[in-house]
């Protein structure tokens, strides 16, 4: 074998390495919706346990989601569905309590 046979038998088996790692047409990944729609990965584990999103493909331990799941998420968002104020929204700080003096107490 030469080198450009080599290269080329290289390439060949990367390329089928690709395909094999590839998710089936019509599926991605939970973590790439992620990134493509930008939320945090513990924002979309929440959303799938709410029900918010559905996960209905595992393969080999990895989540995916396929085109319909997209589809109906998207179709919800734009409807307004997800508009309301969230049921674990973080409640607004409250001040701290004044400490009190050796005076304010004798009092």
């Amino acid at each position: 074998m030469n080198a450009q046979e080599v290269c080329t038998e290289i390439e060949r088996s990367a390329a089928a390495r690709a395909a094999a790692l590839a998710p089936p047409v019509g599926l991605i990944s939970l973590w790439a919706w992620c990134d493509r729609i930008g939320i945090n990965r513990s924002t979309a584990w929440r959303w799938r346990e709410e029900g918010v999103i559905k996960a209905s493909v595992t393969i080999y331990g990895r989540l995916y989601l396929t085109t319909d799941d997209v589809q109906d998420f998207e179709t919800r968002a734009r409807q307004g569905e997800f508009q309301d104020k969230p049921a674990r929204a973080k409640q607004p700080i409250a001040s701290p309590k004044k400490k009190s003096t050796t005076r304010e107490r004798s009092k």
